[in-house]
């Protein structure tokens, strides 16, 4: 599409080309598989075309880019925090518990050394004592998953 009108495919954005034309998944399984574009392409704010969907909300999109090799655990540069990580503070636990199933490792740090358990404890926008038990919850049964795979 784009080179039909003497686009050079070298100088083609992923994130362009992908909110340009969501939701064609396959041009953009085509951009990715044969012109080598990166998935895993950030923004001036460090955040990835996975990073934007899933501040959306968009699980379906985010299952595609997690298909077309994206990075589930990428840091988000504007804090510093991997998505499993923001989805533990904000207490999102229908998010929580759909990364940890697409593989998030729940055992990374942040760049101040924190884990997602730490960030399940913090209290952020009136985050209840049952939100963070039911975290807990979730990312107790990831683990013993995650053990009996091993």
């Amino acid at each position: 599409m784009f080179c039909l009108y003497g686009a050079d495919s070298s100088e083609l954005s992923f994130l362009h080309c992908f909110f340009t034309i969501r939701p064609d998944y396959d041009y953009i399984a085509f951009l990715i598989r044969e012109l080598k574009m990166d998935v895993d392409e950030y923004d001036v704010n460090e955040l990835t075309a996975f990073g934007h969907v899933y501040k959306e909300q968009d699980k379906e999109q985010m299952n595609f880019l997690l298909q077309m090799g994206a990075n589930v655990d990428r840091l988000m540069m504007e804090n510093g925090r991997t998505l499993l990580m923001d989805a533990a503070m904000r207490g999102d636990s229908p998010m929580f518990e759909f990364l940890l199933s697409k593989g998030s490792d729940p055992t990374l740090k942040c760049h101040t050394g924190r884990t997602v358990a730490e960030y399940i404890k913090l209290s952020y926008e009136g985050k209840s004592e049952f939100t963070k038990s039911e975290l807990n919850q979730i990312l107790y049964r990831n683990s013993l998953l995650r053990i009996q795979k091993a």
